[in-house]
């Protein structure tokens, strides 16, 4: 009995380390480099230990628990996994410490702060102290003389380690988002949609609409709010113009001796070069825009209506940033209101305002899409590209599009769509790609689609509109290249893209 006290003792001892370490040795801002730092950075390696013991010992645990296995008489349990799952267990809470530690150093080493980084220290040390006491506990079981004891003690066990097991998974997750960023888990969700930016006009700021884009990009994952290093934050004006540990990063009109704008200038394999290693340099014209705008005072309130003489490289930029849609300034808002209201997925086709918006509907559930279409037409006449594939669209949405009057693409395959209205398509001027494929067309359409005088690109594959038929739109379709079963069909830019892939005609 005495041993089983020193053994709880000497786990909870062990056990209170881990809290107390981030206290001893507490992050700074400061990178030490050094030893500190090069020890450190074995912890991206050594962390995977205990990401991969806790589950598997959490497993045969689970295994172990199971009735079959508990009908078995007691030392036949003493020799199976009774004696595997501590082992682990002691494995990896040795491991999870010795990660912990090389994580402190490494934050340490690296003058990494922030408020991510407090929290994934926090769950880091549960990990590792619930991991302790969990194998304590079942060391202790695998001693009890008695049938209950035995079963008390594997209860607690139990359940310390189910605990363990949820703060390994919140510690992963915390530890992605220092390596990748606070979205990086959320960022791709189907659903999920775009906060929409402030509309860019003349009266914008430079620093708001063009430079902390910029910053956002390529400098906030390690200077933001989750991760801060060096005691530096690029988030907002204010933290830029606080600077970090070692001052301004930014001199107003002081190009050569704004810091910043060094660290992003010095080669790639310089050992002060930004952003750090591993992630894609700034763009010619990004180091341009940094530099002009350093050069011109770097203000907040400089709005692109003052913007005089800039180089070409920001010349461009401030072009794209001030450039409208195909109908005027993007609505965003609006598209991303529609976007929630409707299902639909509505995005900007680029970082050019002046390619528009693009609608999709890979996101919406099985019906409504002829509705959700009827109600963009607040945004009809920014849409450019538009792909219904693979949804329920009927001809009642193609009614609905023949108004969108600056669509360029449009895809409508895989849909249910009979082609009863194509000939209304012909209001589309801009139409170039109209995609057909695996659609129900009734014979006649080919009138309709022959009389689409400005595309470029069609696609019949998978439909039943006899050879004849097809080929007589071809025809009359002198500037567009006609796909039907996989093969170009004759007409004269059919036949010249024929030629250029070397493809046979044969359906």
């Amino acid at each position: 009995m005495r041993a089983q006290r020193h053994l709880i003792v000497a786990a909870l001892l062990i056990a209170l380390v881990p809290p107390l370490l981030p206290l001893l040795v507490p992050p700074s801002g400061d990178a030490a480099g050094g030893w500190l730092a090069f020890l450190g950075r074995f912890h991206p390696l050594l962390v995977h230990f205990p990401v991969t013991l806790v589950p598997l010992a959490f497993a045969l645990d689970v295994f172990a628990a199971r009735p079959a296995f508990a009908g078995l008489r007691r030392g036949e349990r003493a020799r199976s996994l009774e004696v595997v799952v501590p082992l682990l267990l002691m494995l990896a809470a040795m491991s999870a410490l010795v990660a912990f530690t090389l994580g402190v150093l490494l934050a340490r080493g690296e003058g990494t702060t922030g408020s991510i980084l407090s929290r994934h220290y926090w769950a880091a040390s549960g990990v590792v102290s619930t991991m302790l006491i969990a194998a304590a506990l079942r060391v202790m079981a695998a001693r009890a003389s008695r049938e209950r004891e035995l079963r008390r003690w594997l209860t607690c066990s139990r359940a310390v380690l189910v605990v363990a097991l949820l703060l390994t998974v919140w510690t992963g997750h915390l530890g992605g988002q220092l390596t990748h960023g606070e979205t990086y888990l959320t960022e791709h969700l189907p659903w999920r949609q775009e906060e929409p930016e402030a509309p860019i006009g003349p009266d914008s700021g430079i620093f708001d609409a063009l430079v902390q884009p910029v910053l956002r990009e390529n400098c906030t994952t390690c200077h933001g709010t989750s991760q801060v290093k060096g005691d530096l934050r690029l988030d907002s004006f204010a933290a830029l113009r606080q600077g970090g540990k070692h001052g301004p990063v930014v001199r107003a009109g002081e190009v050569d001796n704004s810091e910043m704008l060094r660290r992003v200038t010095l080669p790639r394999d310089h050992e002060e070069a930004m952003p750090a290693e591993g992630r894609p340099p700034l763009s010619e014209e990004e180091v341009a825009l940094l530099r002009w705008w350093i050069a011109s005072g770097a203000s907040e309130e400089m709005t692109l209506a003052d913007a005089k003489s800039p180089p070409d490289e920001v010349a461009r930029l401030l072009d794209r940033a001030t450039a409208t849609g195909p109908a005027g300034p993007l609505p965003l808002e609006e598209a991303t209101r529609l976007a929630r209201a409707t299902g639909l997925v509505v995005t900007p086709v680029s970082s050019d305002a002046r390619d528009g918006l693009r609608v999709s509907a890979f996101s919406l559930p099985s019906g409504g899409v002829d509705n959700a279409l009827a109600k963009l037409a607040p945004l009809a006449l920014f849409v450019r590209e538009a792909d219904l594939s693979h949804s329920d669209a009927t001809d009642a949405a193609v009614t609905t599009l023949a108004t969108w009057t600056n669509l360029l693409t449009l895809n409508l395959a895989f849909t249910k769509v009979q082609g009863r209205d194509l000939g209304r398509l012909r209001a589309l001027a801009q139409l170039q790609t109209l995609n057909l494929a695996a659609t129900p067309l009734d014979p006649g359409v080919t009138r309709d689609l022959a009389t689409l005088a400005s595309l470029q690109h069609l696609t019949l594959s998978g439909t039943s509109l006899p050879d004849a038929d097809v080929s007589r739109v071809a025809s009359a379709l002198p500037n567009c290249v006609v796909i039907s079963g996989g093969d170009f069909v004759t007409g004269p830019k059919s036949q010249e893209a024929k030629d250029e892939t070397g493809e046979g005609v044969t359906r």
